[in-house]
């Protein structure tokens, strides 16, 4: 019975590939062959010996035990892995990447999302001389500098800066990092990294719709003002032809009427003030002149 128990274990191992109800069965299924082909009397399902129907006892019970035991690391292995999925598919939507770096060894972890942001194979190994090479050219220096400032001090990281990729593509990320100690005394980086990219351009989009709407509504505003002082302005001009045209009809008649034309010199003069002043009140305008007060007949 002895030598039979490895046979007995070995079939319950195999039985665990199903649920706990299958693999229950495959139990006592084998408990059975144990006692029919190993027990004596063999090829019956008696047992004359009571150490053998201990030993089919203990058989059974580790068997029972071992499948609850199977069973339960599978359904947490299961669950593990669920939530492993759930969290690399919630990473990809958001298009963060978390990592690790243990400054003292230089080791780096990174998630999945971590890899496809700087599209890298899975198999590739990250390392501080994979992050500058996939850094733009001209963030390297200040990517470097923060890393080593933050890796003496111990300081969190927080900056930003852009990926340039084999293809030409740039990427803008976000970095966010905690720095902490390990269980073996070690310091080390847990964070993120995040990509802006599509943000980046959102923004700019809005900055240029901004701007445009700015220079359309300086333009809108200019017209308006022109068109002001073209009015203002068309005014007192067209009265100061009106009347030099008079004048000179005054001057033509036989004999001169000297005191119309007078008349009407003099409202020239008065509309040229009235031109004047508008152009000067347009002049202190720009330059932020104070306010002028006068007198004005409502009737």
């Amino acid at each position: 019975m002895v030598k039979s128990f490895p046979t007995g274990i070995i079939l319950v191992l195999l039985a665990q590939r199903g649920n706990f109800l299958s693999s229950s069965i495959v139990s006592l299924i084998a408990a059975g062959c144990l006692d029919y082909y190993f027990i004596p009397p063999i090829f019956s399902f008696t047992v004359s010996d009571p150490s053998d129907i201990l030993a089919l006892i203990t058989f059974l019970i580790a068997s029972v035990v071992i499948t609850q035991m199977v069973t339960r690391l599978r359904t947490l292995m299961q669950e593990q892995l669920k939530q492993s999925e759930t969290l690399s598919e919630a990473q990809q939507l958001s298009h963060v990447g978390t990592f690790g770096w243990r400054v003292s060894t230089g080791d780096f972890l990174w998630s999945d999302e971590t890899y496809r942001i700087f599209q890298c194979d899975r198999t590739t190994k990250p390392t501080m001389e994979l992050v500058l090479h996939h850094t733009h050219p001209e963030d390297a220096a200040l990517v470097k500098r923060t890393i080593e400032q933050a890796s003496q001090d111990g300081k969190d990281l927080d900056f930003g800066h852009r990926l340039q990729m084999p293809d030409g593509l740039v990427k803008h990320v976000h970095v966010v990092a905690h720095g902490t100690t390990d269980k073996w005394g070690g310091f080390e980086f847990i964070g993120s990294v995040m990509d802006v990219s599509a943000r980046k351009s959102s923004e700019e989009a809005l900055r240029q719709a901004q701007t445009e709407l700015a220079d359309i509504n300086r333009r809108t505003t200019m017209g308006e003002f022109a068109a002001s002082i073209a009015h203002e302005v068309n005014q007192p001009l067209t009265g100061i032809l009106m009347n030099l045209n008079a004048s000179l009809r005054w001057l033509a008649g036989d004999p001169p009427n000297f005191d119309e034309m007078r008349e009407a010199i003099q409202r020239a003069i008065r509309d040229g003030n009235r031109a004047s002043e508008v152009t000067a009140r347009i002049r202190a305008l720009f330059k932020k002149g104070g306010n002028v007060k006068e007198h004005l007949d409502i009737n």
